[in-house]
């Protein structure tokens, strides 16, 4: 059986070295829900506001850095 969870820390320690996550991602997450912006749906995190979801999925073309 595979698991998930190698996939998601590689991803995630990638994304943190881009500077496109915050390198301490559950506090954070915390924090966001404290102030309001993110909802809690059993473990899931959802954000509150449609037109923010909408934006920070919308993919902006990036330089290709080497």
């Amino acid at each position: 059986m595979a698991h998930a969870w190698p996939q998601y820390t590689a991803a995630r320690a990638l994304l943190t070295l881009q500077g496109m996550l915050p390198w301490r991602l559950q506090p954070f997450m915390a924090d966001a829900h404290r102030i309001g912006i993110l909802r809690q749906v059993g473990a899931l995190y959802q954000f509150r506001h449609a037109r923010l979801q909408h934006h920070l999925a919308v993919q902006t073309p990036r330089p290709f850095r080497e």
